[in-house]
């Protein structure tokens, strides 16, 4: 049996995966993984390189770093880098609700949004 907070801290530390559009599964994103032979987790790359983000991709799985490498001989159109832009995604995966109710919560401005 277990303490009654420790079951209320659990539910309030971890991410609220309802919230969470996944973007390896985002309609627009496989439909371009189609079109350029890519899986969608190339595709993302491929979209924050071409946005001047520096990517470090982890993985320890072989097949995976060797595509993480695969991104380079292809390049999105403005048009698709501008909708990729447009896709919805939720700022953070972890909000620590458990700091909502400190009066120095580091996310109370962004927590008005959501």
């Amino acid at each position: 049996m277990q303490n009654p907070d420790y079951q209320d801290l659990k539910k309030r530390t971890q991410p609220d995966e309802s919230e969470s559009p996944i973007p390896l599964q985002n309609s627009m994103i496989i439909e371009l993984s189609k079109k350029y032979a890519k899986t969608p987790a190339q595709i993302l790359l491929r979209h924050l390189i071409q946005c001047g983000f520096n990517v470090i991709p982890k993985s320890t799985n072989e097949i995976r770093i060797k595509e993480n490498f695969d991104v380079f001989d292809f390049e999105l159109s403005d048009d698709e880098m501008q909708k990729l832009n447009n896709v919805p995604q939720k700022s953070r995966t972890f909000w620590l609700n458990f700091l909502a109710i400190h009066p120095e919560d580091p996310f109370k401005d962004e927590r008005k949004d959501h």
